[in-house]
């Protein structure tokens, strides 16, 4: 206590002054801290604006990937179905021109076993009066062109629709691909 003894004086007498310097240190100390706070949080929203410009150039990639993708495969699928649609007009001028098909006439029973031989099966439902050639009354019944029309729609819808769907897949693995090298992850 010898210390204490000797300090008392000395701080009754300059308390005045002591006291202030102190608070005027302790404020300082305050500041260095809060511009040292303020600094890290600076420095950390300077990254976050880094990653923040990475994130959105890698989005900006995947757009122009999934976009130019996506023109490249309409481009193919239109190409695909047009060429189907000159097929099926192609086959559909060529059994409407044939008057043999026009004059066969078909039962029930063979539309029934041509429908079962399909993959799909959308049954001829439709029917009318068809003159078989003079063997007798008209019959109710679907001709082979009718029959032959149908058919050949409903393969070139089936083809289409195949094609979408390869489309389809073929687009998913190009932009599943494309994702891993803008460096994504599917």
């Amino acid at each position: 206590m010898p210390f204490l003894a000797l300090a008392w004086p000395f701080l009754k007498t300059w308390w005045k002054v002591i006291v202030p310097v102190v608070l005027v240190l302790l404020a300082l100390g305050y500041v260095k801290i809060l511009h040292l706070q303020i600094d890290h949080y600076k420095a950390e929203a300077a990254e976050m604006r880094i990653v923040i410009a990475q994130a959105n150039e890698k989005n900006q990639q995947l757009e122009e990937a999934a976009e130019a993708l996506t023109k490249k495969y309409e481009r193919q699928l239109q190409n695909k179905q047009l060429e189907e649609d000159r097929k099926l007009k192609t086959t559909v001028e060529r059994i409407k021109k044939d008057e043999e098909s026009k004059r066969i006439a078909l039962t029930r029973t063979l539309i029934e076993l041509f429908n079962d031989s399909k993959p799909n099966n959308d049954p001829v439902t439709t029917t009318k009066p068809v003159d078989v050639g003079g063997t007798g009354p008209p019959k109710e019944a679907v001709t082979l062109n009718e029959l032959l029309l149908i058919s050949a729609e409903n393969d070139s819808n089936h083809i289409k629709c195949i094609n979408q769907v390869h489309e389809w897949q073929n687009f998913w693995k190009d932009y599943e691909s494309q994702v891993k090298v803008v460096g994504g992850s599917p």
